[in-house]
């Protein structure tokens, strides 16, 4: 007879990798040579703004980026998280799929997104430049109630190169 895990430490468990990984990842990116360098106009909340720097932002660093999100999520396109799956037969992901999320309708598709998401959905928000750099910089202020435990990301140009990343990836 299996034993049930608690969802508490379902989330802890989470939390330290999630910390593991950023750690590693924030380590390898600090010894790059292409070390990101925020200027005065990523301070601005102009969208016009973020989608001028996210043309210059660095698509690779955001690739490496992208691998403290794969504690929860993956980046492959047609694979289905742990909630979307009825026969588990590969490795799974406890959120969504964020394969093509970039300029779509948010909390679309099978997985069970949060009521908060869903909120936005129906009022019809869309993963933007400028909504997933709010979403990244901290999603339980971006939508209160959300199932995501991740804190966020501070630094403005780590999320700009997350962001170019995620837009290639159609």
């Amino acid at each position: 007879m299996a034993k049930c895990i608690p969802n508490f430490l379902i989330r802890v468990v989470h939390l330290f990798i999630i910390f593991t990984l950023s750690i590693t990842v924030n380590d390898s990116l600090a010894a790059s040579p292409q070390k990101a360098k925020v200027k005065a106009a990523s301070k601005s909340s102009s969208k016009r703004a973020k989608n001028d720097m996210l043309a210059a932002a660095d698509i690779e660093r955001g690739k490496a980026l992208s691998v403290g999100c794969t504690a929860c999520h993956t980046f492959k396109k047609g694979v289905k998280s742990l909630s979307e799956q009825k026969n588990v037969t590969q490795r799974v992901f406890m959120g969504p799929n964020l394969f093509g999320i970039f300029g779509k309708k948010m909390a679309i598709g099978d997985y069970p997104y949060s009521a908060a998401l869903k909120k936005l959905g129906k009022r019809g928000k869309t993963w933007t430049v400028d909504e997933l750099y709010k979403w990244l910089r901290s999603p339980s202020i971006y939508a209160p109630g959300t199932y995501m435990v991740f804190g966020g990301m501070g630094d403005p140009q780590d999320r700009l190169d997350l962001i170019a990343y995620i837009s290639t990836l159609k």
